[in-house]
């Protein structure tokens, strides 16, 4: 996340450390995600052909009809001019430069893979000279493996002197360009400014603020995060409150079945582990029974928790997401995304943005994640409306930007509702720090 911010670039080992290195220091931009591979041995081709497809930010280039042409005609021996392109073991020594001067002048190609194996027919120290030469006129960035180890080491070692990237293994020589790719497409990444909604919620918010404040609290009950979130233009689900069994039928009864029933109490923050959640109750026996087996639960659960009463809602469906802020103290507020409810533990995939952000980042923040699966319509089900939920995150960075008293603000889950019926948030926990 933070390297994400400051373009820089993260490497997991030595070896992709070196080989982002050999690229950034000896070739130039790699402007299209197009790789050509052009090989004297067909499994080289089709292992760096497979390495291709692993990476998110390179393809294999779809070569013109054109270009297929053009090496057909320079190399009628040629085995395939398809791509990766084989031009056969015994092919002349010159063979893979003459397809080179070709590939590279494709408006697909963005990049070049030669590879070589150690045959007995052919000329490897001639082929690098000739692949050092042509470096400088491709105009496209190129990458080079000659493998067989000691055999191929001193056409390498030419190579390197010359200042071709030249790697042992075709997976490195292909990773190296989606290296080089990810990085021109972070320094070159458009910034579109963020166009907030400007929910003006902030006197609302520092009220309930300074009463938890005055009361001598660092968290929130569900009510007063709420409370916040609404003063944000945040949905939140038709709601009542309830100290009693009676109380809740009344207040179940003003909302509409069905409903959801939790325990409202500042000492326990993870309300379904303690069984102080009960959903889709639907009438008025269910209330009472819910009621009775909260309190029950909760008392045993967490024995001297003040429990203030019980919350109802609106039952509303969706896919369940978890947004949350976190203000740290080196890099301020950050946003959090992933999918929601029990799965949050269970899964363990969350995306994270620091502030401040851009729509890029914005997008990137929920298109990351297996929660975007879900919402867009996996396995037949109905696209969600991401429109809505995005409008949800601008409105938590409000909240962030204006209330640093806010420590951490979890909403788990959000509920997002299928395409055009919005998204509400079901459930708040703010931890708060003064100063």
């Amino acid at each position: 996340m933070l390297f994400k911010k400051l373009n820089i670039t993260r490497v997991y080992d030595m070896d992709e450390m070196f080989d982002a290195l050999s690229v950034f220091s000896l070739c130039g931009r790699m402007e299209r995600d197009g790789v050509a591979i052009i090989t004297n041995a067909g499994g080289l081709g089709v292992m760096a052909a497979d390495a291709c497809s692993s990476h998110p930010h390179i393809s294999m280039a779809e070569l013109s009809s054109d270009t297929i042409k053009a090496v057909e005609q320079e190399l009628p021996t040629v085995a395939s001019a398809m791509n990766p392109i084989d031009v056969r073991g015994d092919a002349p020594a010159d063979a893979a430069v003459r397809v080179l001067d070709i590939v590279s002048k494709d408006p697909a190609v963005g990049g070049v893979v030669i590879l070589s194996a150690p045959l007995d027919t052919a000329d490897l120290d001639t082929m690098a000279e000739m692949i050092s030469e042509a470096k400088g006129r491709t105009g496209v960035p190129i990458t080079v493996s000659f493998t067989g180890g000691a055999v191929s080491e001193k056409a390498s070692a030419v190579m390197r002197r010359n200042g071709v990237p030249t790697f042992s293994d075709p997976d490195r020589a292909v990773r190296a360009l989606e290296i080089l790719r990810a990085r021109e497409k972070e320094v070159t990444e458009e910034s579109t400014p963020l166009t907030f909604p400007k929910a003006n919620g902030k006197a609302k918010a520092q009220a309930v603020l300074m009463k938890a404040r005055e009361e001598g609290r660092v968290s929130l009950s569900e009510e007063e995060g709420k409370a916040i979130l609404s003063a944000y233009g945040i949905p939140v689900p038709k709601e009542g409150f309830a100290t009693s069994a009676p109380e809740a039928v009344r207040a179940a009864e003003a909302i509409g079945y069905p409903v959801v029933m939790k325990v409202q109490s500042p000492d326990i923050h993870h309300k379904t582990d303690v069984g102080g959640v009960i959903v889709g109750i639907r009438d008025e026996e269910g209330v009472r029974n819910a009621y009775e087996s909260i309190m029950a639960s909760c008392c045993a659960g967490i024995p001297g928790a003040r429990i203030d009463g019980v919350s109802l809602e609106q039952m509303v469906s969706g896919q369940e997401v978890i947004l949350s802020m976190i203000r740290d103290d080196q890099f301020g507020p950050i946003i959090s995304f992933g999918l929601g409810g029990i799965y949050v533990e269970i899964i363990g995939e969350i995306s994270q943005a620091m502030l401040p952000m851009n729509q890029q980042d914005l997008d990137r923040l929920i298109m990351s994640t297996k929660a975007y699966r879900m919402l867009s319509g996996a396995r037949g089900r109905p696209p969600a409306d991401i429109d809505s939920l995005k409008d949800i995150i601008l409105r938590l960075i409000e909240i962030a930007e204006d209330n640093e008293e806010i420590y951490e603000l979890e909403i788990n889950p959000v509920m997002v509702g299928k395409k055009n019926e919005g998204s509400w948030a079901v459930d708040a926990l703010a931890t708060l720090r003064w100063k």
